[in-house]
């Protein structure tokens, strides 16, 4: 049963489930994005990559 403690992500092509505070050691950024980014001109939110040094590579954003 999924409770309001527990994080759903997607690794490597499989969904994950571990306790919301037992996820510290997985890397976020290194994990693919569910759904792809979207660009639209006229759009009342954009996205796009920043590179963060604190990762060492780009990572996606949309607003």
């Amino acid at each position: 049963m999924l409770s309001a403690s527990d994080l759903d992500f997607f690794d490597a092509g499989r969904c994950r489930r571990v306790a919301l505070g037992g996820g510290g050691n997985v890397r976020f950024e290194d994990v693919a994005p569910v759904r792809g980014f979207r660009w639209n001109k006229g759009a009342r939110s954009f996205a796009g990559w920043y590179y963060a040094v604190t990762t060492g590579g780009h990572v996606g954003y949309e607003s």
